[in-house]
């Protein structure tokens, strides 16, 4: 896998989980909202997130999104791409389908889980279900963290139960 591929990757995983909005970091280096920043305020923005890149990584990053010999980096198309696990195309488990987290699935169980998730969201979209309201209630800190039998229970409340306990 390319270097810069794993590390929007893990990019992505980290706008997922934290629902951190990568271009905040760089609008305060880029005054005229051209969408381009200098080299060095590049990875100054990929430095103040909260993974820890590489040297290699980096270099990685401004090598794919630099405009041409100027020393500018478009991080305009950095951000479109890892945005991207927010758009309807997006499968929601192939965001960190490569991740060291799924690792210990086969695919099988990949495969299950895959499927248990779109039928999920496909309940969601047909009974027009709020789910984000029954989360924050559990959410006591805003951390966007729920306990397993939190979870369990606003599926319960929501009628989005799996068919079987193996599932859950």
């Amino acid at each position: 896998m390319n270097v810069e591929l794993d590390v929007e990757k893990r990019l992505q995983a980290l706008v997922v989980r934290d629902r951190v909005r990568i271009k905040e970091f760089f609008i305060d280096f880029d005054k005229l909202r051209k969408g381009w920043v200098g080299e060095a305020a590049f990875r100054t923005c990929l430095g103040t997130l909260n993974l820890k890149f590489s040297k290699v990584e980096i270099d990685a990053l401004v090598n794919k999104y630099k405009i041409g010999n100027s020393g500018l980096v478009n991080y305009a198309q950095l951000c479109d791409s890892i945005n991207f696990v927010f758009s309807d195309l997006a499968n929601p488990v192939g965001v960190i389908e490569n991740s060291k987290s799924t690792a210990n699935f086969t695919d099988t169980e990949k495969e299950t889980i895959l499927a248990l998730i779109g039928a999920i969201k496909e309940q969601i979209v047909n009974k027009r279900v709020l789910i984000k309201p029954q989360f924050q209630d559990y959410d006591r800190t805003n951390s966007c963290h729920v306990t397993g039998e939190q979870f369990r229970r606003v599926l319960k409340e929501l009628k989005l139960i799996p068919p079987t306990e193996d599932l859950y």
